[in-house]
């Protein structure tokens, strides 16, 4: 898991949901696995990331380098 900002990575899940906000956000996205992503901070066991079409937070488990 990306644990410093700027770290970039991909989707390790089959399918990952980006919410606007951590845990309780509204899904802004859902990303395949082996999406490219780019980790900018973390937030509990949130990361905030940044894809080709967006930006949004995923649960840490679900992206890998």
């Amino acid at each position: 898991t990306p644990d410093t900002a700027g770290g970039g990575g991909q989707v390790v899940w089959e399918k990952a949901l980006v919410r606007d906000v951590p845990k309780t956000g509204a899904v802004v996205a859902s990303l395949p696995r082996g999406t490219k992503v780019e980790a900018h901070q973390m937030k509990d066991n949130w990361v905030k990331i940044k894809f080709d079409k967006g930006e949004g937070w995923v649960y840490r488990g679900a992206i890998g380098k």
